[in-house]
């Protein structure tokens, strides 16, 4: 009897441990039983799903956790997909569904959890946006150094821009990456660059 006792005391202490932690995620999290109704759902599921326990609990799965199907995401197991709230909000997050299997291997119910990813979405468009406008800023830069140079030595326009495409051709042909292609086209265009320092009546010597 003090054996059962105290064996009842620690799985009672390791039920309220688990129930803490769950209750304290940051990701929402749902568990269905064997016939897929939700018993289980923690606070974080609520505020993502804007609704209550008390109307989550006892429901299919289907009928309150509704997303299109995702696409992977980051880490292994893990789908990047868009939950449908009430009231027509969309929330894009990334979830992980686990069966939760018994001693025998059998399936006993599903644990699905998801997390809200629309700020770090919203960061790596920011991102990808501040590159392109890098990458448009790099571009306008090496043409006007490309004009300035040909100014400096008119006899020679054109010839900066058929080094470049040259370099960019002999790249593709070689199995070069794209960066070192894009690398080699902007060098061609800008090779002259050392002009614009040279005197004017050295470039356009009559003898030269």
């Amino acid at each position: 009897a003090l054996y059962k006792s105290r064996m009842e005391r620690k799985l009672a202490q390791n039920e309220r441990l688990t129930a803490a932690t769950l209750q304290c995620l940051g990701e929402g999290l749902l568990t269905t039983d064997a016939s897929g109704r939700v018993c289980f759902v923690n606070p974080a599921a609520e505020l993502l799903l804007g609704l209550a326990a008390t109307t989550i609990l006892g429901q299919p799965l289907e009928a309150v956790y509704r997303a299109t199907p995702g696409q992977p995401g980051g880490l292994a197991g893990r789908e990047l997909t868009v939950l449908h709230c009430p009231g027509g909000r969309d929330v894009p997050v990334e979830q992980t569904t686990s069966p939760i299997l018994d001693g025998r291997g059998q399936a006993i119910g599903r644990v699905v959890v998801f997390r809200d990813v629309s700020k770090r979405l919203e960061a790596e468009r920011a991102l990808r946006e501040s590159v392109a406008n890098l990458q448009c800023a790099l571009a306008e830069t090496v043409n006007a150094l490309t004009v300035t140079s040909e100014k400096r030595d008119p006899f020679t326009a054109g010839h900066q821009q058929r080094v470049s495409h040259l370099a960019a051709a002999l790249a593709v042909r070689l199995g070069l990456s794209e960066g070192e292609q894009e690398g080699l086209r902007v060098a061609g265009l800008v090779h002259d660059i050392g002009k614009i320092h040279v005197p004017t009546e050295i470039l356009a010597k009559p003898e030269a």
